[in-house]
C-alpha cells in the first residue's frame, strides 16, 4: 500500500507540473497577443489567441479574446466575399469563402463564429460559376496537348468539390498521358529500362491505364539480361572460393533488380552436368562465351581465386607495469595547516595481444554470350585484419595508469587509452571464416553494382 501511494502521488505532481506549465505557457500566448493588438496587429494577435487557449482552455480571458477578435478576422473576409460576389469576381469570391470557412474551422473547438446564413447561397452560385470556367479551361488545355497547365487548374477543381464532373479524371489523365507517351518513346528507341520506370510508375497510379501492363512486361522481355554466374576456379582454397562464389550470388539477388536475372546455382549445376561442360578451371576466351550459349545466358561471370592467405599471431598474455595513483594527508610545517597530496605505488596487470590477417588476389570477368566481348573485368586484391588487444586487472582498475621502469604516463590521453583496454569485452579473435565473408562482401557488392552499370549501358 505505501508503494501504491508513492506512485499515486508522484502521478498527480507530474500532472500538477504538466497543467501549471501549460497555464503558464497560455498566459504568455495571451500577453503577446495584447501587445500585438495593441499595436493594430489584430490578426497576428488572434493567432496567439488561439494558441493560449489551446494550451488552457480555462484561460477565460484568451476565449473571450479568441471569441471577439477572431469574430471579427471572420466577418472581415466574408465582407471581402459579398463584395467580390456583388462584383461577380466568382473566384475571388470563392477563395475568399473558403479562406474564411478554415478560419471558422481551426477555431470552433474553443470558440463559435457567427456569419450570415445567406451567404452560403451566394458561395454556391459563384462556386458553379467559378468551376464551369475552370472546367471549360482545363478540358481545353487537355485537347490541346497542355497537360501541365491543366493540371492546377483540375487539382483546384478536385479540391473544391471533388466529384465535380470527371475533373478527377481529368487530373489522372493529365498527370499520366504525358508519362505514357515518353515511355513509348523510350521503348522504341529500345531504351527498354528508362521505359520500364516511366510505366512502372503509371500502373502504382493506375493499373490499368491503357497499355501500361503490356509495355512495361515487354521492356522486361527486351531488356533482361540472364546471367550464368560459373563456378569460382581455385587451385588453393576451395573453400573460401565457395565463400566468394556465394557473396557476389547473393548480391546480385539483394538488388531485386527485374533486369537482371541469375539462373539458379542448381539449375546451373544440372545445365552443366547435361552440356557436359568442364568447369574445374576458369574458362578462357571464346570458350566462355560458348559455355553462356550453351547455358541460355547473355553474360557469364567467370572468376578465379588466384592466391589466399592467412597469418595468425594466437593471443598471447604479457605482464605490463602499472601504477596506483592515492591520496595522502600530509602537514606543512610552515604553514602549519595539513594538505593532500598525490602518490603512486607500482604494481602490475596483464595485457593480451593478438592478430588474424587473411589476403587474397581474385579475378572476374564479365563476358557476353553474343559477342565474345568482355564487358567487365577486374582483379581484387583484398585483405581484412583483425586486432585482439584487451587488458586485465585483479581490482578497480580506476586509480591505475600505465608506466615502465623509469616513469608514469599520467596524461589524460595515456589514462583514456588504458581505460579502453579494460573496457574492451572481447576475449577472442574473430574466426578467419568471419574475415573471409567481409571480404567476400566488399567484392559482391561492387561486382554487382557494375552489372547494374552495364545492364544501364546495354
Amino acid at each position: 500500500m505505501p508503494l501504491l501511494k508513492s506512485l499515486k502521488f508522484s502521478f498527480f505532481l507530474l500532472t500538477l507540473v504538466f497543467f501549471l506549465s501549460a497555464c503558464s505557457g497560455s498566459k504568455a500566448y495571451y500577453k503577446r497577443g495584447e501587445k500585438l493588438r495593441l499595436a493594430g496587429m489584430e490578426k497576428e494577435a488572434t493567432d496567439y489567441y488561439f494558441i493560449a487557449v489551446q494550451r488552457n482552455t480555462n484561460n477565460i480571458d484568451a476565449k473571450i479574446a479568441l471569441k471577439t477578435y477572431g469574430q471579427k478576422l471572420s466577418d472581415e473576409l466574408y465582407q471581402k466575399f459579398y463584395v467580390a460576389h456583388g462584383l461577380g469576381k466568382h473566384a475571388d469570391a470563392v477563395h475568399l469563402y473558403r479562406e474564411a470557412e478554415a478560419f471558422d474551422k481551426k477555431v470552433s473547438p474553443f470558440v463559435t463564429l457567427e456569419k450570415p446564413p445567406y451567404y452560403e447561397d451566394y458561395y454556391k452560385e459563384s462556386k458553379t460559376i467559378f468551376l464551369n470556367e475552370q472546367y471549360l479551361k482545363s478540358t481545353a488545355l487537355v485537347d490541346d496537348g497542355e497537360f501541365e497547365k491543366a493540371k492546377p487548374l483540375l487539382q483546384e477543381i478536385v479540391d473544391i468539390e471533388p466529384t465535380y464532373m470527371d475533373a478527377s479524371s481529368l487530373l489522372l489523365y493529365s498527370d499520366l498521358e504525358p508519362r505514357y507517351q515518353k515511355g513509348i518513346s523510350e521503348f522504341e528507341s529500345k531504351n527498354y529500362i528508362a521505359a520500364y520506370e516511366i510505366f512502372q510508375k503509371i500502373t502504382s497510379k493506375s493499373a490499368n491505364y491503357k497499355e501500361s501492363k503490356y509495355y512495361k512486361q515487354k521492356c522486361l522481355e527486351n531488356g533482361r539480361v540472364t546471367l550464368a554466374m560459373l563456378p569460382v576456379a581455385s587451385q588453393s582454397n576451395a573453400k573460401v572460393a565457395e565463400v566468394l562464389y556465394t557473396a557476389i550470388e547473393n548480391a546480385i539477388i539483394s538488388t531485386k533488380d527485374p533486369f537482371l536475372v541469375l539462373i539458379d546455382r542448381k539449375n546451373l549445376d544440372a545445365l552443366i552436368a547435361e552440356q557436359k561442360l568442364g568447369m574445374s578451371g576458369a574458362l578462357e576466351g571464346g570458350s566462355v562465351a560458348e559455355a553462356g550459349k550453351l547455358l541460355g545466358a547473355k553474360w557469364v561471370i567467370n572468376s578465379k581465386l588466384l592466391s589466399y592467405s592467412e597469418s595468425v599471431k594466437k593471443p598471447v598474455k604479457s605482464n605490463e607495469i602499472g601504477y596506483i595513483k592515492y591520496t595522502v594527508r600530509k602537514y606543512d610545517k610552515t604553514k602549519g595547516a595539513y594538505y593532500n597530496d598525490i602518490e603512486y605505488t607500482r604494481t602490475t596487470y596483464s595485457k593480451t595481444t593478438g592478430n588474424r590477417m587473411i589476403h587474397c588476389q581474385f579475378a572476374v570477368s564479365v563476358v557476353s554470350s553474343e559477342t565474345g566481348q568482355i564487358l567487365y573485368s577486374k582483379t581484387f586484391t583484398q585483405s581484412e585484419k583483425d586486432e585482439l588487444d584487451y587488458a586485465e586487472y585483479s581490482e578497480a582498475y580506476r586509480d591505475l595508469y600505465p608506466g615502465n621502469e623509469k616513469e608514469i604516463f599520467t596524461s589524460s590521453a595515456d589514462k583514456r587509452n588504458l581505460d579502453m583496454l579494460f573496457q574492451e569485452k572481447r576475449r577472442s579473435l574473430v574466426s578467419e571464416e568471419e574475415l573471409v565473408g567481409k571480404i567476400s562482401s566488399k567484392i559482391g557488392s561492387e561486382v554487382s553494382a557494375e552489372l547494374t552499370k552495364l545492364k544501364m549501358l546495354k
